[in-house]
């Protein structure tokens, strides 16, 4: 399982992985002094948003984009995969963004 592309904003964080995102904040941030990070699968992402309270517009909208993307692209190498594919936002997968 690789990951595709992250994000962080101020003490927290998401990860773009083949198969689901994970939220994450950095050690000594607030809400857990030693860090803590969560899962999330595509479907509950695009079902119920992140995980996660807090994440700034346009990196929620960079995130939905390059699940959307990926997604995209596993769907052209395999017929039998069927996403439900959220709204569009705007960025591109293979690079990390930092506010």
């Amino acid at each position: 399982m690789s990951m595709i592309k992250w994000w962080e904003w101020g003490n927290e964080g998401a990860e773009l992985h083949d198969d689901h995102l994970t939220w994450f904040e950095k050690e000594g941030a607030v809400r857990f002094a030693s860090g803590a990070a969560c899962d999330q699968s595509f479907e509950d992402f695009f079902q119920r948003g992140p995980h996660v309270d807090g994440v700034p517009a346009d990196i929620l909208a960079e995130v939905n984009q390059a699940l959307r993307d990926h997604l995209a692209g596993r769907k052209a190498t395999s017929n039998d995969y069927s996403p439900r594919l959220g709204t569009p936002g705007r960025g591109a997968g293979g690079e990390g963004h930092r506010l």
